[in-house]
């Protein structure tokens, strides 16, 4: 659902980050202010279903989307394997979002939960099941300066967290687990020379780690 398509070009895509050279298409979609309940079905036993809002409280928004997809899957090796290669997955984001004169805060936080089927090697064998988790949370801000009455200087940070759990199991083979976590700061300062050219500093720090139950990374 789209509210607008925006073609951008020159020093103000500079603002959607440093790999938006030659310019930017911005697509801003359709704000709900309202509950809405979606599904889907087809083939294989698919069916999604999806509840989403959002409201208006004083100055914030306040967004919210669950939802919960499942497909049988199909026999891909039928002599290998006696699953269908099937999955389910459970999914929620939640956040709120504010714009004020200090500038646009907003908090985002997004947990998957699934479940899939696949097919072990027919030769070497294997686990064919999965479990997985991902959890995402952001904290985003942005303020535009003014300098001499102009808008010729902006600020975007973020902060981000996420941590990701697979485990693999099955097929009368030893399990196997991973997790990962990423810790993340960016920020960018964007200043407009003219409509043309614009200069663009920031500074990134990224933090991962990987851990199974018999490695360390």
């Amino acid at each position: 659902l789209i509210e607008k398509v925006e073609v951008i070009r020159g020093a103000r895509a500079a603002h959607y980050g440093s790999d938006a050279i030659s310019g930017v298409i911005a697509i801003t979609t359709r704000q709900v202010k309202r509950t809405e309940l979606s599904a889907k079905t087809g083939s294989h036993g698919f069916a999604e279903t999806t509840l989403n809002g959002r409201y208006q409280v004083a100055d914030a928004q306040l967004f919210a989307t669950v939802g919960y997809s499942r497909a049988d899957g199909i026999h891909v090796m039928d002599k290998a394997n006696h699953d269908r290669d099937g999955f389910k997955q459970r999914y929620a984001k939640v956040g709120a979002s504010s714009e004020t004169e200090l500038g646009f805060l907003q908090w985002t936080s997004h947990l998957t939960r699934g479940f899939s089927e696949y097919d072990a090697h027919p030769t070497y064998g294997g686990t064919d099941d999965a479990k997985s988790q991902q959890d995402l949370h952001r904290l985003e801000w942005r303020f535009p300066q003014q300098l001499a009455g102009k808008q010729l200087l902006s600020h975007r940070t973020h902060l981000a967290l996420s941590r990701d759990d697979s485990l693999n199991y099955g097929n009368n083979s030893p399990a196997t687990r991973f997790q990962t976590q990423r810790r993340e700061l960016d920020y960018q300062a964007n200043y407009v020379l003219h409509s043309e050219l614009s200069l663009l500093a920031g500074v990134n720090h990224v933090n991962d780690e990987v851990e199974s139950p018999s490695t360390k990374f």
